[in-house]
């Protein structure tokens, strides 16, 4: 099983959908983190299975549910997931992935 190290960025995303579907409705919040938690759970045990991000290989990147999708990269050696950001993927994703934070 690898470690999950959630960057500073990636927390205020997670906060950030947190407050806008709370806002909106409980059981669409209530439902996406029970689904974050499954899915991380599963990335944990299988960090390859998601495929590489087309427009940086840095990364790769897993679908949530609503839309969103999480943005990780994998470091074999420490057996740890750096997950770096969680986006709508409605947004430019392309533009805000250009740096590594």
């Amino acid at each position: 099983m690898y470690k999950l190290e959630y960057l500073p960025s990636a927390v205020t995303d997670i906060l950030e959908i947190d407050t806008y579907l709370y806002e909106h409705s409980n059981t669409a919040a209530d439902k996406f983190a029970d689904s974050f938690e499954r899915l991380t759970e599963t990335l944990a045990l299988h960090p390859l299975m998601y495929p590489v991000y087309e427009d940086d290989a840095y990364f790769r990147h897993m679908p949530l549910l609503y839309k969103y999708r999480l943005f990780y990269h994998v470091d074999e050696e420490a057996k740890t997931i750096k997950i770096h950001r969680i986006l709508y993927g409605m947004k430019d994703v392309k533009s805000i992935m250009g740096s590594n934070d």
